[in-house]
């Protein structure tokens, strides 16, 4: 093939690739059909690179008692042997996973979380208003407290 023909090759598969809100590659499916996947992710798995790819199918829906055909998003992952990359599509955006490396930033300040127990107590009186209380309510019984008083007072 001269440089003429592949260009127009080329262009021609470029001008036949569907609009994608991603990178596409050529997937060949187990009964070795062939379709056209946008590329979500990459990870890297022991046994090699996979993709997190996902494609348009129709969908059966209705409006106003008519039925209608809408694209329906199938995510499903694939292994890199089995996906080919097509010319001119920017593979560079697509977010790559490692798992078992570090991420290159830390976490520099203490994070605090509150537990359900933390809200309860945040409920209950301070311990000081508790003291007093079960003071008052202990002089009560005794007969030794009699009438209204302030908490201070019966210190």
């Amino acid at each position: 093939m001269g440089d003429d023909q592949e260009q127009e090759q080329g262009q021609a598969q470029s001008a036949a690739l569907p609009l994608a809100d991603g990178p596409l590659v050529d997937v060949t499916l187990p009964d070795g059909q062939r379709l056209y996947a946008v590329v979500k992710a990459r990870v890297r798995e022991p046994d090699g690179w996979w993709y997190d790819l996902q494609i348009h199918v129709p969908h059966q829906s209705s409006e106003r008692g008519r039925l209608l055909a809408l694209p329906a998003a199938v995510d499903f992952r694939a292994p890199a042997a089995l996906c080919e990359p097509i010319d001119g599509q920017p593979y560079d955006q697509v977010p790559t996973e490692r798992p078992g490396t570090t991420p290159a930033w830390k976490v520099e300040e203490k994070v605090y979380c509150r537990t359900k127990r933390d809200d309860d107590n945040d409920r209950r009186p301070d311990s000081e208003d508790r003291d007093q209380s079960s003071q008052t309510g202990t002089l009560a019984r005794r007969g030794l407290f009699v009438g209204r008083t302030s908490r201070r007072s019966v210190r």
